[in-house]
C-alpha cells in the first residue's frame, strides 16, 4: 500500500514528463496519466471528479492545501 501511495505522488510530480523514457514506477501502465493531466491542463468539473476519486490524490491535494501557506514565501 506504502509502495502504491509513492507511485502516485510520482505520477503526480512526473505528470509533465509522462510520455518521456523515465520509469517512473515499475507497474506504470497501472496509472492513468489523464487523471493527473486533465485536472491540470484541461480542467473541467468531471476531471475534478475524477481525481477525486482516486484515494491517494485526494489525500494528496489536501495535505498539500493545508499546508500550502508553508511553500509560499
Amino acid at each position: 500500500m506504502q509502495n502504491k501511495f509513492m507511485d502516485m505522488l510520482a505520477m503526480v510530480v512526473l505528470s509533465h514528463r509522462h510520455n518521456k523514457e523515465e520509469t517512473i514506477s515499475k507497474n506504470e501502465k497501472e496509472f492513468d496519466f489523464s487523471i493527473v493531466r486533465d485536472t491540470m491542463y484541461k480542467y473541467s468539473k468531471k476531471a475534478q471528479e475524477r481525481f477525486f476519486k482516486v484515494p491517494a490524490l485526494a489525500h494528496l491535494y489536501i495535505t498539500f492545501a493545508q499546508d500550502s501557506h508553508k511553500f509560499i514565501s
